[in-house]
């Protein structure tokens, strides 16, 4: 399964690095940074991932974010192990998910009630056919 959610950055920014974090079903986490069509590179990436190691991947350089660019995270997940229940993304620990949380500057303060609009929409079926991501903008401060 593929999950994938993509945000325009509001304002400019400085990434200086990134925590990928996902549960058991995940094997490769990655953002793409886009700018005017043209991939840019990663902000973040791990093509072997395992649940069991969680870590801050600092940059050797700021990732210089501008204001319109494209910031797409995505997720694959292998749940051939799974039982026809499937699998639901949520914040628990049972449930699956697809985040990258930047370490940037300067602060950009998010408004209380998208925060809150964002946790009630993280929520939904995940399965080997159909893969739901929360959208970017929730794995990325509100610019």
């Amino acid at each position: 399964a593929f999950a994938q959610s993509t945000c325009v950055a509001r304002q400019d920014m400085n990434v200086i690095g990134s925590i990928l974090h996902a549960h058991h079903l995940a094997r490769q986490l990655f953002t793409e940074h886009v700018r005017g069509g043209a991939k840019l590179g990663d902000v973040g990436r791990d093509d072997g991932w395992s649940c069991d190691s969680h870590y801050f991947g600092q940059f050797s350089a700021p990732r210089r974010v501008r204001r319109g660019d494209v910031l797409s995270t995505a997720c694959v997940y292998d749940s051939s192990g799974k039982d026809a229940t499937g699998s639901h993304s949520g914040l628990g620990s049972r449930n699956e998910m697809c985040a990258n949380f930047l370490v940037y500057y300067p602060r950009a303060y998010p408004r209380h009630e998208e925060q809150s609009r964002l946790y009630k929409r993280y929520s939904g079926p995940l399965s080997p056919t159909a893969a739901l991501a929360p959208p970017a903008h929730s794995l990325l401060p509100p610019w």
